[in-house]
């Protein structure tokens, strides 16, 4: 069931991606294609390996929404960093829970963006994320609350990260996609640039401008 299902998604996407670089996709196929992508890629992870320890860092998307009447879009995520300690056998972790709230029609730009410098820690897996550049200042709402697991347990409890009820008021926000090591072999920003194009697509069927700034 899960190949016939992954079949039917490879095809949704090779047809949806030709339609949005022909700048054909209808805003809901758009949206559609959106929705798909990170129901797909719903939990994302990347490990590596020391001596002592070993570590495991990923993202779980927990709610994609769009508004299309306001061109808003919400997205919300928990994030873990967690290691086991191989010689007293437990695990610590630090965790994040995030909410995102953009106009899609202010956003000026979008681009995709690693920090290089962290490949070089033992190909530390590294997160890809997706940078949106809004057009004015502080138009991007980000609500953030981070927890800390010293337990030793290796469950963590997202419940009782309580967001805060204002948001940080930004003009740039990253949303992650990927993980990326210098150790595996391929093009990041290639591998992951449909998933770019949709929301590039998105935006200027929102109506937002053009971007000013070409080096974003």
């Amino acid at each position: 069931m899960k190949k016939i299902t992954l079949i039917f998604f490879i095809i949704f996407c090779l047809k949806n991606n030709s339609l949005v670089a022909q700048n054909k996709a209808t805003k809901s196929q758009t949206i559609m294609f959106i929705e798909k992508w990170f129901e797909e890629m719903y939990t994302i992870t990347g490990t590596y390996k020391s001596d002592n320890a070993f570590w495991i860092e990923g993202i779980e998307t927990q709610k994609i929404q769009f508004d299309t009447s306001k061109n808003k879009f919400i997205y919300q995520s928990n994030y873990f960093s967690t290691y086991k300690d191989y010689t007293s056998d437990t695990y610590w972790g630090n965790f994040v829970k995030l909410k995102i709230e953009l106009d899609l029609s202010k956003i000026e730009s979008i681009s995709i963006n690693i920090d290089e410098k962290e490949t070089d820690k033992e190909n530390k897996p590294c997160i890809v994320k997706l940078r949106f550049n809004c057009v004015q200042k502080n138009c991007i709402k980000s609500y953030q609350i981070k927890g800390l697991n010293n337990t030793g347990e290796r469950k963590f409890n997202y419940e009782t990260l309580i967001l805060p009820s204002s948001p940080e008021l930004n003009s740039k926000v990253e949303i992650p996609i990927a993980f990326y090591s210098a150790k595996t072999d391929f093009d990041h920003i290639e591998r992951n640039k449909t998933i770019k194009n949709a929301f590039e697509h998105l935006r200027k069927l929102a109506g937002a401008p053009e971007p000013v700034n070409f080096n974003d």
